[in-house]
This record gives C-alpha cells, sequence and structure tokens, in this order.
C-alpha cells in the first residue's frame, strides 16, 4: 500500500493540491514529512532577486504550506 503523488512545489497551489491527493489515497495519515528542497547554488555575489525567491518559495514558502494544509486535513 503505497502511492506516488507528484507536484510542483513552486506552484503556489501544489501544496493544498498534493495534500488533498494524499489523503484522498490514504485518509488516515498521521504523519508529514517535508523533505523536498534545493538550493539554487549561486556565489554570494553573483545571486540575483528571482533566484533567491526561487529558493525561498521552495524551501520555506512550500514547506510552511505544505504543513498548513496537512494540518488542516486532519
Amino acid at each position: 500500500g503505497c502511492a506516488f503523488i507528484h507536484g510542483d512545489l513552486l506552484d503556489p497551489d501544489a501544496s493544498t493540491r498534493l495534500v488533498a491527493e494524499a489523503f484522498a489515497v490514504q485518509p488516515r495519515l498521521d504523519l508529514l514529512v517535508a523533505n523536498a528542497g534545493s538550493f539554487f547554488d549561486r556565489p554570494f555575489l553573483q545571486m540575483d532577486a528571482a533566484t533567491w525567491d526561487k529558493t525561498m518559495n521552495l524551501n520555506v514558502r512550500a514547506t510552511y504550506f505544505l504543513c498548513q494544509a496537512f494540518a488542516k486535513e486532519l
């Protein structure tokens, strides 16, 4: 009993959709493992705002809203 659910966490609606799909497959979930993330490596003096925003959106914003969506389903 396992399922693969795919989503792009840079999509602002992905967190809610992924959690809803997970609960549709397995209505009794007790644990969320938030281990997706990346670092779009740039030297410090070459990091532009778009790359910084992409990094923060994936690693912080998406994780926050993924946890929030999961908590709403409990």
